[in-house]
Order: C-alpha cells, then sequence, then structure tokens
C-alpha cells in the first residue's frame, strides 16, 4: 500500500532561536506527533493529530507561560 501526503502544513515563529532540550515522541495508540524544546527559558510543546478519512488536522501549541512570540502558519492542501 502507497501512502500520499495529507498537506504539508508551515509554521512559523518569531524570536526562537538557539532550541535546546529537543525532543520529538511518536504515540501510535494515541496517533499524536509531538515536539517539545526551550527557547529564552520557555517550554514550548507541538502536538498534532491528522485522521485523512475524517479530513482534520489537529495541532495544539502550548507555552509553560505567556510566550513573547508571534506565530504565522500556511496549509498547502495535497503532496507534492
Amino acid at each position: 500500500m502507497s501512502y500520499m501526503a495529507f498537506c504539508d502544513l508551515h509554521l512559523h515563529f518569531k524570536r526562537i532561536e538557539q532550541p535546546e532540550d529537543y525532543h520529538r515522541t511518536l504515540s501510535l495508540n494515541r496517533a499524536v506527533a509531538s515536539v517539545q524544546f526551550r527557547s529564552h527559558g520557555i517550554t514550548l510543546t507541538r502536538e498534532a493529530f491528522i485522521s485523512y478519512p475524517d479530513s482534520v488536522l489537529v495541532v495544539h501549541l502550548a507555552a509553560e507561560s505567556e510566550p513573547d512570540r508571534t506565530a504565522g502558519s500556511r496549509i498547502i492542501a495535497g503532496s507534492k
């Protein structure tokens, strides 16, 4: 069985430099991919869940404190 990309998601964060303590995880039981890192003393977490049959993409962004950041996103549908 071959697979095709659901979409490309580009997240852009200003003023995040030199990430530290970078960790990636994949929970097959929960179908969630996670990334966690520290920047400027703040821990940031991103969790993503995608369901192709339901045509849904869910991304949860969190920070342990109120970060002074500006974020943007862009979704490109389909695959290349």
